[in-house]
């Protein structure tokens, strides 16, 4: 029997697209509340400070994205790991993860002009995004660097969501 015209029980229908309902529901979440601060953010707090340490030694431009850097690769090397090893579920929230993180960064790239976030580390601290911004000369467009991320989230989420549709089991 070839798998188009295979028939599925509710059961396997229903397990099958249960953690797209969760993360449905916590992607609409977040991104209705986005900039609410949460525990997953201090997640992203916490590998995106280890990111300015461990990519500190490639320079200054790079240490200074390396919290943004590491934001973002860890769950991407998460999403890959799972998608190499068919854990489709664990794909799925990886998915969800990396698109937090999009949405946690796209807050703090909105930030870069206001600086109004308070900042973690010792006083004097420079504000990541807009040192970056400022230094690729691209301050002024701190709405579109941060709209990028967001939708970057957005798609990230939806990929997540549909996962069961194009990641067999």
């Amino acid at each position: 029997m070839d798998e188009s015209t295979q028939t599925y029980s509710a059961a396997y229908i229903i397990k099958r697209w249960s953690a797209s309902l969760i993360i449905f529901l916590l992607a609409l979440y977040f991104m209705l509340h986005r900039g609410e601060y949460t525990l997953i953010d201090t997640y992203h707090l916490i590998v995106h400070e280890a990111g300015h340490f461990i990519l500190g030694f490639m320079g200054y431009f790079i240490m200074m994205m390396g919290g943004t850097i590491m934001q973002l690769l860890v769950p991407a090397m998460l999403m890959l790991y799972s998608f190499l090893n068919r854990m489709r579920v664990i794909f799925q929230f990886s998915f969800f993860l990396l698109g937090h993180s999009f949405l946690n960064v796209s807050v703090y790239a909105a930030d870069a002009q206001a600086m109004k976030l308070r900042l973690f580390g010792p006083p004097g601290a420079k504000h990541d995004w807009n040192t970056v911004l400022s230094l690729l000369g691209i301050l002024e467009y701190t709405p579109v660097v941060a709209i990028f991320f967001v939708l970057m989230a957005g798609a990230c989420f939806i990929l997540a969501v549909l996962a069961p549709a194009y990641f067999s089991d």
